[in-house]
C-alpha cells in the first residue's frame, strides 16, 4: 500500500518555516496549527464537562464529498468526546477542511484555517490530556486525536482510511459507523505539498445527537 512501509515526511509549521520531521519505524500524526480567516475560533480555556457519560452520542459529519456518521466512545474517552461535541455544537468545525489526506493511511482535519502556518497552541487556545486505550486497534473508520506529543490535544483529529499499526499515542474516541465509502472518496483525492488536497474537502457541518 502507498506509504505503508515508506518513510513519511510530516511538515510541522512553526514560526513561518517548514521543518520536515522524518520517521522511519513509526508514523506520527502531528497537530498543525494555522492562521487564516477563522482566527476568531479560539478559546481562553478548555470547555467544562457538559456531556453525560451514561448517554450515547453520535455525530453526522457533513462534508463536500458526502456524510459520515460517527459513534463516540463516551465511556473510554469522556474528556475528548466532550471536547469534540462542545466544539461541534459551537460550529467550530463548520467550514474547516481536511488539510492532510494520505490514501491507505488516514484523513486529518480540525485546523480552523487549514493553511499550516502558525504557532502550536493557537487553536483552539488550550490543550488537554490524553485518554489512551490500547484495547482498541487503529482500524478503518476509527476517529482519534492528532497531537504533537503527550497531552497536547486540541481540535485536530484524524479518521483511519485503513487498518494501520500506529503506536497507542493518540486518543481514540469514536468510529465511523456509516459512510465508510466517504472516507474512501476523500482519501482518493489528488493531493499536493504536505498531503493537502488540491481541491478543498470541506466539513460543512457537524450535527450532534444524544440518547
Amino acid at each position: 500500500m502507498k506509504k505503508y512501509l515508506l518513510v513519511l515526511l510530516i511538515f510541522i509549521t512553526c514560526g513561518g518555516s517548514d521543518s520536515p520531521v522524518e520517521t522511519t519505524d513509526t508514523t506520527t500524526l502531528e497537530t498543525t496549527t494555522t492562521l487564516g480567516e477563522n482566527m476568531e475560533k479560539t478559546y481562553s480555556a478548555q470547555h467544562q464537562m457538559t456531556i453525560d457519560d451514561s448517554k450515547n452520542y453520535t455525530a453526522v459529519i457533513k462534508t463536500s464529498l458526502g456524510e459520515m456518521k460517527v459513534e463516540f466512545f463516551t465511556k473510554d474517552a469522556p474528556i475528548t468526546v466532550n471536547n469534540f461535541v462542545t466544539l461541534a455544537k459551537d460550529g467550530y468545525y463548520d467550514g474547516v477542511i481536511f488539510h492532510r489526506v494520505i490514501s491507505d493511511f488516514m484523513i486529518q482535519g480540525g485546523d480552523p484555517s487549514g493553511t499550516g502556518h502558525g504557532d502550536y497552541g493557537k487553536y483552539p487556545g488550550y490543550e488537554f490530556e490524553d485518554e489512551l486505550n490500547n484495547q482498541i486497534p487503529y482500524s478503518k473508520g476509527i476517529l482519534a486525536m492528532a497531537n504533537r506529543g503527550p497531552n497536547t490535544n486540541g481540535s485536530q483529529f484524524f479518521i483511519m482510511h485503513v487498518d494501520y499499526p500506529l503506536p497507542y499515542s493518540y486518543t481514540i474516541f469514536g468510529k465511523v459507523i456509516d459512510g465508510l465509502d466517504v472516507i474512501d472518496t476523500i482519501a482518493s483525492v489528488e493531493t499536493g505539498a504536505g498531503d493537502k488536497p488540491v481541491e478543498d474537502v470541506v466539513i460543512e457541518s457537524v450535527e450532534i445527537s444524544e440518547n
